[in-house]
């Protein structure tokens, strides 16, 4: 996947060069362009359709098969589109070519998939990480304002708990306090921690950042 995305930059980058040839022209900048230049975007179009767009038209067309629609369909729709409306009007002798757009939105989807994808391996990680994380007993606010510890084991559904600032949440449960500040960026890498106030859900694995929060386990 890095090789196709380095190849298809490169290729887009010297796409968009030449292109400006044919802006300066239609910009009365310079009188004419080579004829064979066209040609020479459409080949250099080529293996940035075979190494980007045909994979994005794959999983599209996966996607669609299943009635759904996903950023793929509507990368594959736009830059086909500008593809073959640049071939067809290359054949015609017209100007209006944009095999650099076609090439750019494939270049960049790719771009966008491979940032997706590193930031979804490194979430795998710290989750597995958490995971592996041995958290042995857990407090119990009691009536007197007092506290108490519980064996994680012995901890059951409807159970009230206390996780405190820095500590990780060890069950799913609803918040059952005023309000704290909670990081879920191990399973869904956000990064911004959120303001959690009473009735809403914290997953397992989440850490408090700010404050203190009671959980009823669920």
């Amino acid at each position: 996947v890095t090789f196709a995305f380095i190849a298809c930059a490169v290729i887009t980058m010297n796409l968009m060069s030449l292109s400006v040839i044919r802006y300066a022209r239609d910009a009365w900048f310079i009188d004419a362009v080579p004829e064979f230049l066209p040609w020479v975007e459409f080949a250099l179009c080529l293996p940035v359709i075979w190494l980007g767009f045909v994979p994005i038209a794959r999983r599209a067309w996966e996607w669609a098969r299943r009635r759904a629609v996903t950023m793929d369909a509507l990368i594959a729709v736009s830059a086909g589109a500008a593809f073959v409306l640049s071939c067809a009007a290359m054949a015609a002798g017209r100007r209006d070519i944009y095999f650099e757009t076609a090439a750019g939105l494939i270049t960049i989807s790719m771009l966008g998939r491979m940032i997706e994808t590193r930031l979804r391996e490194r979430a795998l990680r710290d989750t597995a990480a958490v995971m592996r994380l041995d958290i042995a007993r857990v407090r119990a606010p009691v009536p007197d304002g007092e506290e108490r510890y519980l064996m994680v084991k012995d901890v059951a559904a409807g159970i009230l708990v206390r996780i405190a600032a820095g500590e990780t949440v060890p069950f799913d449960g609803e918040v059952s306090c005023a309000g704290a500040l909670v990081s879920t960026a191990v399973l869904t890498g956000e990064p911004a921690p959120l303001r959690v106030v009473a009735g809403d859900p914290v997953p397992a694995g989440a850490t408090v950042t700010e404050g203190v929060l009671d959980l009823v386990v669920t």
